[in-house]
């Protein structure tokens, strides 16, 4: 799947926030599924614990992005994460 979207916020090595409701340029633009995504990055030993999380506007636009297979995807994007990490080790 594609969008545009905005980089929120950057914390190297620990965090980077982003939203569908800005395109480039800081332009605002409309999505029926408009949320806020937070991925953290935490030190475990060694390795680095990962975590996504999404902020919705409402109940409703959380749920229809569940039924979406919302999770499912972030899922592969962990994967996809993983995949050039080890690539850059």
């Amino acid at each position: 799947m594609t969008g545009e979207g905005v980089i929120l916020d950057v914390v190297p090595h620990q965090r980077i926030v982003f939203t569908n409701m800005l395109r480039p340029g800081w332009h605002p633009q409309p999505q029926r599924l408009a949320f806020v995504g937070v991925f953290t990055f935490e030190d475990d030993g060694g390795a680095t614990l990962y975590r996504a999380a999404a902020r919705h506007w409402d109940a409703e636009t959380a749920q229809a992005h569940a039924e979406m297979g919302f999770e499912g995807g972030w899922a592969m994007v962990a994967q996809q994460l993983e995949a050039v990490a080890v690539g850059l080790a």
